[in-house]
């Protein structure tokens, strides 16, 4: 479940899958459906540049679907394991940054798709780590660690592999930091470059 701004409007709207009985959106107090179709995940971005986010919903074996003004448009036939929509080149527009299992991380649109990675992200974070006009993505890849998309470049954060991670400014310098939880090793924040443990305890 998700909450978006679908139609340009003051309010956002809720968007929730009901199982067997479909993705559906709540909007101003009334239920419409989006698709009879049970979606695995949903994310919302603008990823068509018209300044509206639009739904991305991984409905499984029918693969990656976008809904626009006009109707569902595919965006791949692969079932994504894990996404985040992000504006990773700061033009205004969001990306679709999807781990696809054996095929592994990727970067698209609609049906126009760019390989990151070999490995499987089994986590991912959008995040403005530098405070510049893109989004960077904070991604786990298990045993080969915690990983950074900025740009077109890659940079390894850590050797550990977290349990979960989630962004904030949460020091207001209009940067993001990130909240990593390793598990056994407690609860940490990376800050520009440097890891601060703010947790001896394994969050839930």
């Amino acid at each position: 479940m998700i909450a978006a701004n679908l139609d340009g409007s003051a309010d956002d709207e809720v968007v929730a899958d009901f199982g067997a009985a479909g993705l559906w959106q709540w909007n101003s107090g009334s239920w419409s459906q989006l698709s009879g179709a049970d979606a695995d995940a949903v994310i919302a971005g603008d990823i068509d540049g018209n300044g509206l986010q639009e739904v991305i919903g991984d409905f499984g074996g029918l693969g990656l679907w976008l809904k626009t003004a006009m109707g569902w448009v595919g965006a791949s036939s692969a079932d994504a394991d894990f996404m985040v929509a992000a504006d990773l080149n700061g033009g205004g527009t969001e990306e679709i940054l999807a781990a696809f299992g054996a095929l592994g991380t990727w970067q698209g649109t609609i049906y126009v798709w760019t390989k990151l990675s070999p490995a499987d992200g089994s986590d991912m974070a959008r995040a403005n780590t530098d405070g510049n006009n893109d989004q960077e993505v904070a991604v786990d890849f298990g045993a080969l660690g915690l990983w950074l998309r900025n740009g077109t470049q890659w940079s390894q954060l850590s050797s550990q592999n977290p349990e979960s991670i989630t962004a904030g400014d949460l020091d207001a310098d209009g940067a993001d930091e990130l909240a990593v939880d390793f598990g056994s090793l407690g609860l940490w924040l990376w800050n520009a470059g440097a890891w601060t443990r703010i947790s001896v305890l394994n969050p839930d």
